[in-house]
């Protein structure tokens, strides 16, 4: 895991270098590309953004077994966090917690501990995202589809025992990066002032991680025809590449609405791991992985706000007619402010 996380680091420098002329490495990291001032306003030099939030991150776990007909969608149990974030060209800041008095996690879900870090690169030409992301303890989200005689909808059948972790890199190029700008939708550095969109290419890694220490599928369901599909772990390595639409939809100047949609098709390395710590051989095999966001809010002059949401999900086939998919959810409500920093002229 640490040798991929130092790839994946090392493959999102290397390219956003690459896309600049030489000067420094500081200059070659940071420097932006001209925009068309017909279409965007900047308040990248002198403005501090401050902005009150709300996150939610969130994970579906989707198991199946095409043989066997069995279906079973596992989530951690995860509420709502409140804080705050801070931007100033570059360098950005963004810290938030659980506060219960708010939102608590569901007691009848049982108790998940997780860890998440989301590092990200906002350019106009370069997107550039990271997420370190693990849990521990699920319930089952669907258990009127894997147990049909189920009758207790108030309470959930718990997994303390599964463990997920994600590690995933991506970076994404904008062609149409004069007039479209990612940085007025994504975190309001820029404001898009008239509508306009853009294609992008680029390319994602990741490694994917899910352990338990019994099957994952319920024994209670149905007796597997092959035994050696009675996983309890899978191991998943990706490279892939992308390609996807971006489009900034202007209402009434202030008003916008943001699509993005970056699908891609990938090489994916599998290995698993049987109920009889039996492991299979890594498979080469090609599957599909996607980034969607929608953002929607207000961006004016001085304030700003709005909520975004957005999903990367990943489809495997982990062992014969085994799919493991992973479907990373982000829901982000915010409200901020703009401030001028430059000094006052008398």
């Amino acid at each position: 895991m640490r040798s991929l996380l130092i790839a994946i680091l090392c493959f999102m420098f290397s390219v956003a270098s690459g896309q600049t002329q030489k000067p420094s490495l500081a200059k070659r990291l940071f420097k932006r590309a001209p925009y068309d001032t017909n279409y965007v306003d900047s308040y990248y030099d002198h403005y501090l953004h401050a902005t009150a939030l709300s996150v939610l991150q969130y994970q579906d776990i989707a198991i199946s077994n095409a043989r066997d007909k069995v279906n079973v969608n596992f989530s951690p149990n995860t509420a709502f966090r409140f804080g705050f974030g801070l931007d100033y060209r570059y360098l950005s800041l963004e810290f938030s917690q659980t506060i219960n008095a708010i939102d608590a996690p569901n007691p009848r879900k049982g108790n998940t501990q997780n860890f998440s870090l989301r590092l990200g690169v906002t350019g106009r030409r370069l997107l550039g995202s990271m997420l370190i992301q693990s849990y521990k303890g699920v319930y089952m989200s669907n258990p009127q589809e894997v147990y049909p005689n189920w009758s207790q909808p108030n309470t959930y059948p718990l997994r303390g025992d599964i463990i997920s972790e994600v590690i995933l890199g991506s970076l994404n190029y904008f062609f149409n990066h004069s007039k479209y700008s990612t940085m007025a939708s994504l975190w309001q550095i820029d404001r898009q002032k008239k509508s306009a969109g853009s294609f992008t290419a680029g390319l994602t890694m990741s490694k994917a991680r899910i352990k338990a220490d019994s099957s994952f599928i319920p024994f209670a369901t149905v007796v597997a025809s092959n035994p050696y599909e009675r996983l309890k772990e899978g191991n998943n390595y990706l490279f892939g590449i992308n390609g996807g639409y971006g489009y900034n939809f202007i209402l009434g100047k202030r008003f916008f609405v943001n699509g993005l949609i970056i699908p891609g098709i990938d090489f994916q390395i599998t290995k698993s791991t049987n109920i009889s710590n039996i492991s299979s051989e890594s498979q080469l095999k090609i599957g599909y992985h996607g980034d969607l966001r929608l953002i929607a809010g207000y961006n004016g002059e001085r304030y700003y706000g709005g909520a975004h949401y957005s999903n990367y999900y990943m489809v495997n086939r982990v062992e014969s007619d085994v799919d493991v998919n992973l479907f990373n959810g982000y829901f982000r409500i915010f409200f901020g402010r703009r401030f001028d920093l430059r000094p006052k002229k008398r």
